[in-house]
């Protein structure tokens, strides 16, 4: 962990909570359909506040262990890897996303249709920090 830059450190308290945030809600969301359950409160604005805080919460952790480190801007490489990282979540957010328009040709209802969408953004977030975590591994 010493070894990582900031924002390698970064993305990867970025991809843990919203990988934890999806798997919560999507477990959820599953069990829900599985057993016609629709009696639990909002889980979905509960679960974004948690990582909106935890986020700021380590973050600002991160930042008060290495302040240099975080206030250094980005240099080419970091700008690159951003970039580059982006250019493989965007196909990967467009094809889930035509896949969730795709729900309603197969009978879903509103509620499943924004499940999927949420979903796919969910999958394009997690496979930007995911290749920024790659890209920061291999030196790019």
């Amino acid at each position: 962990m010493s070894n990582m830059s900031f924002r390698e450190k970064s993305a990867w308290i970025s991809f843990v909570l919203i990988l934890a945030l999806a798997i919560v809600y999507f477990g959820r969301i599953v069990a829900e359909v599985r057993f016609h359950s629709h009696d639990w409160p909002p889980l979905f604005p509960a679960l974004v506040g948690a990582v909106i805080v935890l986020e700021a919460a380590l973050h600002l952790a991160l930042r008060t262990r290495a302040p240099e480190d975080a206030r250094t801007p980005r240099d080419e490489r970091e700008q690159m890897i951003a970039l580059k990282a982006k250019s493989v979540s965007y196909p990967v957010l467009a094809i889930a996303a035509f896949g969730a328009i795709g729900t309603v040709h197969l009978g879903a209802s509103k509620w499943d249709l924004m499940q999927a969408v949420l979903l796919a953004i969910v999958v394009g977030e997690l496979s930007k920090f995911g290749a920024e975590i790659v890209y920061f591994r291999r030196g790019v």
